[in-house]
Formats: C-alpha cells, structure tokens, sequence
C-alpha cells in the first residue's frame, strides 16, 4: 500500500492553491477580514459603553422615574448580562429595588415571523 495521493486529488490541492493565491482572492479575503474585525470591535464598543446609558435612559423614559442599570458584564450574540442595577426611591414613591444581575436573552425567530421582541428578562437575586 502507498500513501500517495492520486493524480486526481493532486490536481484538486493545486487547483486551490492558484485560486488562493489569485490577487483578487487574497483583496476579497482580506476585505472580508477587515470587515469583520470592525464589525466586532464597533459591537464590543456598543454593547460595553453605550447599552447601559441607552437602557437607563429609556427604562427612566419608560417608567417616569429613575433607573439605574449596572454595567455590562457579559456579552453573547443572543443576550446580555447587565450587573447591580435599582429603582431607587424617589420623593413621589418609597418602593425601592435593588437587582444583582438582569439576564436579557434575545429569541430573534418571534420577531422574523410576527413583527415584535418579546423579552422576558430574569432579574437574579432580587434584594
């Protein structure tokens, strides 16, 4: 028995190193490799330093009174992990709430076929 590849699967490998070593191969990888690396460091900086302040802003909006949402622990492509987060108590209203962690898991297929998110987010530890 040989180990030889056949003349066949030979032709193959060759035929896929001229295709990758094709200018216009290596300009649309290297394209694609640029895109993608911004892509990932423009939704790191999305999801790490402005998803915070957005929800804060629009659950303060939403509920007429003050919100404070925690950092941004974890960041996955379907969700997000947000850290300590209240309702504070306010002048109008002395119910507090004090949250270790909200996790919000995102389920994109409802949205695709009915039109709208529905989110249900678990508040961890409630204190």
């Amino acid at each position: 028995m040989s180990n030889n590849p056949s003349p066949h699967s030979a032709g193959a490998i060759a035929k896929l190193r001229r295709w990758l070593t094709r200018p216009s191969t290596l300009i649309t990888l290297g394209g694609l490799a640029v895109a993608g690396t911004g892509l990932y460091l423009g939704g790191q900086h999305l999801a790490y330093r402005e998803a915070s302040p957005f929800l804060e802003s629009e659950l303060s909006r939403l509920l007429g009174r003050p919100v404070d949402i925690g950092p941004v622990e974890d960041f996955r492509l379907l969700g997000v992990r947000l850290g300590n987060s209240s309702l504070p108590r306010t002048a109008d209203d002395a119910t507090a709430i004090a949250i270790e962690a909200i996790e919000v898991d995102v389920n994109p297929l409802p949205f695709w076929w009915e039109g709208q998110w529905r989110l249900a987010p678990p508040l961890l530890i409630p204190r």
